[in-house]
């Protein structure tokens, strides 16, 4: 299988991205949790379009929330 973000390879069994893109997805999951402590319950796609928006937000986490954004029914 193929990330669907950039082509490359996925090594491991279960990984719906490649290494980079899933270490990518797997932040912004955390951060989601983080952001739902600290500001009650955002919706997905509000909390995507901000991290795109941040500075600090690496290239890959911002493809992978364009991506999420794209495809809502990847956020699992």
């Amino acid at each position: 299988m193929t990330c669907p973000l950039c082509h490359e390879e996925i090594d491991a069994a279960g990984a719906g991205y490649c290494v980079t893109h899933q270490r990518a997805f797997d932040n912004i999951k955390r951060a989601f949790s983080t952001w739902t402590v600290a500001y009650g319950s955002p919706r997905v796609p509000d909390f995507l379009e901000q991290v795109q928006k941040l500075p600090q937000t690496g290239l890959k986490a911002k493809e992978i929330a364009r991506f999420l954004l794209e495809n809502p029914s990847r956020w699992k």
